[in-house]
């Protein structure tokens, strides 16, 4: 086959001459032709290398393909050297050198673009004599498939070169092949959908379908775009009417380019391949479908779908019998596909061919990851590297299917492919090639900076500003020196995913910060501002946070230690001051301010339509949450619904807060917030009355002792889990009426409740039910005995309770976990065990205190013949432990605590019976015979 590497080369170069021609570089203008003739001729030579591949024996085919390797690479070269020329010089206007410049050779723009129009007029012809000789030597045009300009957002272009045979995929082929031309439907465009993850050759199989015979007789036309994650109609259409076309659009009306799209495919039956589809929304696939049916009604179209979801398939109404599912293929089959790529036809030792088959196995019946070994081992013949190869510690992530996982974040955003990443960190290793991270190539140029604390790299590669084309910054941590301070941020113009700005106290001003441009930075979604947590506060933090303006694009927004008093005005609603910066919320998913000391007021967020995680904590200054929480005005002629997205809502550590007020009951509020957690919030006394969070699955109220009522109504019925802790002036809890989802409640150091909520018992799911150190509770209601899914119970240091419902506890028939104890000093006997019995054969934990009780255990104990954990506490009147503990088949682990009075274990013969007993321990009974020492663990006795 022809070398992937050749095929590579001419794809890449390509791809980045036409790159130059949509980006419409200043360099380029007096050439433009050059580049466009450049452009045919790659594609052209594209052409050739199929049939090449067939060829590749003949000994002046494989001559043509070195020349041709040698000068692909060349444009390669020269195209990366005019990008790097053009960026430069943006650097330069961008900071008034270029006056300077005119003077020095090396750098003025006349010189360069002479210079640069000679190289690529030299590569142009270079490769059009390379193409006169592949006619001389009968070579034939094999793709007769639009030249691919998409170049998706992570995607690159992608060709249609290497593919004319797949490796252990014919059969997937030949499949998708008869679906595209063997259906009878009647439709005029008609759509099939390949699906699979990325390392199975979901795209490499759809282009071998391209390249099918039966396909380009089929099919007068195909485009390919690759799609990926940004699913635009416009810029779909625009990139193929470039494929048909061969050039750059310079239509702006969308109908305009439909039409035009109409012309070239008049009377055609088209193919379109939209290749890595990641989008689910139905609405962007109906305004792309609205806008392909018209424009061939005569003739039978297709579009065939790549992905990885099928969410995807189904919302481009992909029959299912039209979806294509792709399997791993067999170890075999990745073997052929390493072999040949490594060795083509040459034979092999058998000691090199076992080891190449060990690694065949461990890809994981994905030809993704045997191609991209293959090719790297190519005519590697050292049988101590392929060794290396097969015992590198990498692939324990692909034997565990961990290599293949698709990460989202919070807002649906794709963050990964981990195939992707072991795939390229499996081959860096392989090849022992520096990682490029320390790297700073003037010429060859790279679109990601990473920044590894862990490593020597440093920002010494640098003023940051000069990498205008970089796309990923974790981390910018803000300096006072050149090539550190926040204007540097400005020239990045490219800069998306998520961005950190540390020690933001080294930006002097508002103007300063507005250096940073931030509010032009469309593809940041994710932005965290943090300030040095030493700093008592000083007016210009106001200042710098205003300038921080973020694009309305941003989906997570985290602010750590400002110590200003006010809210930026962009979080208000209002524009920072600039035409061109106006910050709108409706996309914020996620907002966070923490440690915001001195800020008095929260923003009103009630009317961020997409806000779903609020987390608020250390805003010692805030006294109150009212209406300028909720809305910063509204129209009065449309419904109001505040909050309408918010899910998660933490409100934490806020010393000032005395209380939160919630708004008239005729507006609609919190509808779809699941979980609530208050804590640490010592001076609040009200909140909003509990009914009025209607989807509410979970609510924690922690250390909020001055808090005294959570209202009278009752919860949402959907509420799961509820938790009161530390608030000791709490005095009631609203009713559980109707609360059958509930699956755990927890009442905990509550000192001011006398009795629990009401309506217990409908309560029917419950699972969990947990009281402690509730000192003024003085009973438990009899119907806790009808909460039949109960299978933990736990109800201690409850002061003031004398009784319990035994014959109630008795109905916990579920019941697997108990602990009670210790209750009031009036109490002589343990109350609630007479009818433990009852639970014989489900009780597997068991925990009594006493707390110096002259009571000792009660005989019912013997019959919980499941029981395999028992914890007896301060059993005074218990003197020895009767026979009948003999009878605990099951028990695993005894411990005695605390019981002063004990004198005697059961007899030896007792002991023997417990078969299961692991575990005997003693603490605080110092009259035990034996237990001279506290605490001391008694050996178990001798079987």
């Amino acid at each position: 086959m022809a070398d992937a590497v050749i095929g590579a080369a001419v794809e890449v170069a390509l791809s980045k001459a036409i790159s130059i021609l949509e980006d419409q570089i200043s360099l380029a203008w007096d050439f433009k032709d050059d580049l466009n003739k450049l452009c045919s001729s790659l594609a052209l030579t594209r052409a050739f290398l199929q049939d090449a591949e067939k060829r590749q024996l003949d000994e002046p085919v494989k001559l043509w393909l070195e020349q041709l390797r040698d000068i692909a690479s060349k444009a390669d070269d020269v195209l990366d050297e005019l990008a790097y020329e053009d960026l430069r010089i943006k650097v330069d206007t961008r900071k008034r050198t270029q006056v300077s410049n005119f003077f020095s050779p090396s750098k003025n723009p006349l010189a360069i673009t002479l210079k640069m129009a000679k190289k690529v007029k030299n590569i142009s012809q270079s490769i059009k004599d390379v193409n006169s000789q592949a006619t001389e030597l009968g070579l034939q045009q094999r793709v007769q498939v639009s030249a691919p300009l998409s170049r998706g957002v992570g995607g690159g272009t992608h060709s249609l070169v290497d593919s004319s045979r797949v490796v252990g995929r014919e059969a997937d082929v030949r499949k998708v092949v008869d679906l595209l031309i063997g259906s009878t439907t009647h439709q005029t465009l008609s759509i099939t959908s390949i699906v699979g993850m990325g390392g199975l050759g979901k795209t490499t199989l759809a282009k071998s379908v391209c390249n099918n015979d039966k396909i380009q007789n089929h099919f007068k036309t195909i485009i390919w775009i690759c799609v990926a994650e940004n699913f635009d109609v416009r810029r779909i259409l625009v990139e193929m009417l470039e494929s048909l076309t061969r050039k750059t659009c310079e239509i702006k009306n969308e109908d305009a380019v439909i039409r035009e799209i109409q012309k070239e495919l008049k009377e055609k039956s088209f193919l379109l391949v939209l290749d890595d589809v990641w989008d689910e929304d139905i609405k962007n696939w109906e305004d792309l479908k609205g806008s392909l049916q018209g424009i061939n009604e005569s003739k039978q179209s297709w579009i065939l779908v790549t992905s990885r979801s099928e969410n995807v398939a189904l919302v481009r109404e992909t029959p299912p019998d039209h979806r294509h599912h792709l399997k791993a293929v067999i170890d075999e089959e990745c073997w052929s596909i390493i072999k040949e790529r490594a060795f083509g036809n040459s034979p092999l030792s058998p000691d090199l061919e076992a080891i190449g088959r060990d690694i065949a196995h461990r890809c994981g019946g994905m030809p993704l990851v045997a191609t991209v070994i293959g090719g790297t081992m190519c005519s590697k013949w050292d049988r101590d590297e392929w060794l290396s190869l097969r015992d590198n510690s990498l692939w324990g992530s692909l034997e565990k299917n961990e290599g293949i996982d698709v990460e989202k974040d919070l807002y649906g955003c794709i963050t990964s492919c981990k195939m992707h990443d072991l795939v390229h960190d499996l081959t860096q290793s392989i090849s022992h090639t520096r990682k490029q991270q320390n790297v700073f190539d003037g010429v060859k140029l790279r679109n990601s900076l990473f920044l590894n604390s862990g490593s020597s790299f440093h920002m010494v590669p640098l003023e940051i500003g000069c990498l205008a084309s970089l796309q990923t910054l974790p981390l910018f941590i803000v300096g006072t020196e050149r090539g550190r301070r926040i204007g540097e941020l400005g020239f990045l113009v490219e800069l998306g995913g998520e961005l950190v700005l540390e020690r933001l106290e080294n930006v002097r001003d508002k103007e300063e910060a507005r250096g940073a441009r931030l509010w032009e930075k469309e593809k940041l979604h994710k932005l965290t501002y943090s300030w040095n947590h030493k700093l008592v506060g000083c007016s210009k933090e106001d200042e710098v946070l205003e300038g921080l303006e973020p694009h309305s694009n941003l989906k997570s927004l985290i602010i750590w230690y400002y110590m200003g008093q006010y809210c930026p005005s962009w979080l208000l609603g209002k524009s920072g001051g600039d035409s061109s910066a106006c910050f709108q919320p409706m996309n914020l998913v996620v907002l966070k301010l923490f440690c915001c000391r001195n800020m008095n007021n929260l923003p009103p967020l009630g009317q961020y339509p997409n806000l779903k995680f609020l987390e608020i904590a250390g805003l010692n200054s805030v006294r109150g949450i009212g209406n300028e929480f909720y809305m910063n005005g509204c129209d009065e002629n449309k419904p109001l619904i505040l909050f309408p997205a918010l899910e998660v809502f933490t409100l934490e550590d806020m010393p000032g807060l005395k209380e939160w007020l919630e708004v008239e009951p005729a507006i609609l509020m919190f509808p779809s917030l699941k979980e609530l957690k208050i804590e640490l919030c010592g001076n609040l006394t009200s909140v909003p009355r509990m009914s009025r969070f209607s989807s509410l699955e979970k609510l924690t109220i922690f250390r909020c002792s001055r808090l005294e009522w959570i209202g009278d109504e009752p919860f949402s019925s959907s509420l799961k889990e509820l938790t009161v802790s530390r608030c000791k002036n709490l005095r009631s809890i609203p009713s559980l009426d109707g609360l059958s989802s509930l699956l755990e409640l927890t009442l905990d150091q509550c000192e001011g409740l006398t009795s629990l909520p009401s309506r217990l018992s409908t309560c029917t799911s419950l699972r969990c039910l947990f009281i402690d150190f509730c000192s003024n509770l003085e009973s438990i209601p009899v119907d806790v005995g009808q909460l039949h899914s109960l299978e933990e119970l736990s109800i201690g240091k409850c002061g003031s309770l004398k009784w319990l419902p035994e014959e109630s506890l008795g109905c916990l028939t579920r019941l697997k976990k108990l602990e009670l104890g210790p209750f009031s000093e009036e109490v002589e006997e343990f109350p609630g065990l007479g009818c433990i019995h009852h639970l014989h054969s489900s009780l597997k934990e068991l925990s009594l205190n006493g707390r110096d009780k002259p009571c000792s255990l009660p005989h019912q104990l013997q019959h919980l013949t499941a029981l395999e954990h028992l914890e007896i506490w301060g059993f005074d009147g218990q003197k020895a432990l009767p026979e009948w503990l003999g009878n605990l088949s099951s028990l695993r682990n005894l411990r005695l605590m605390e019981c002063k009075n004990l004198v005697h274990l059961p007899s030896k013969e007792a002991l023997q019976r417990l078969h299961n007993l692991h575990s005997l321990d003693i603490f605080g009974c110092p009259r035990l015979e034996g237990n001279k020492a506290e605490p001391s663990k008694l050996p178990l006795p001798s079987k």
